[in-house]
């Protein structure tokens, strides 16, 4: 076994990164938060908008940590009314919504 944290996942806020960060040491998965912004200063970045955050973990851990998200997830789905508008969007019509959330 490896002592050695890689990038688990990533996200552009450091909210969302640490919402997993304590939810896979809850579940005892030893995990790291790193941010991973690039190095620059911000007058060369546009301030936040090259923000990066990881969850870094061990690698033999990924599985059990997508296993525990996946049934989180799943938890999750299961408060959300079957009548719920956006369960009617295809894949692309979600995508759409995401990339323009305005």
């Amino acid at each position: 076994m490896s002592d050695k944290y890689v990038p688990f996942k990533k996200y552009p806020d450091a909210l969302q990164a640490q919402d997993l960060q304590q939810f896979l040491l809850q579940n005892n998965i030893e995990c790291l938060f790193v941010d991973a912004s690039p190095s620059l200063g911000s007058s060369f970045s546009g301030g936040d908008l090259l923000k990066e955050y990881e969850v870094q973990l061990k690698a033999e851990d990924f599985e059990k940590a997508e296993q525990l998200m996946e049934t989180r997830v799943e938890s999750l789905m299961a408060d959300v009314p079957q009548d719920y508008y956006l369960l009617t969007f295809t894949n692309e019509e979600l995508h759409e919504v995401i990339v323009k959330r305005t």
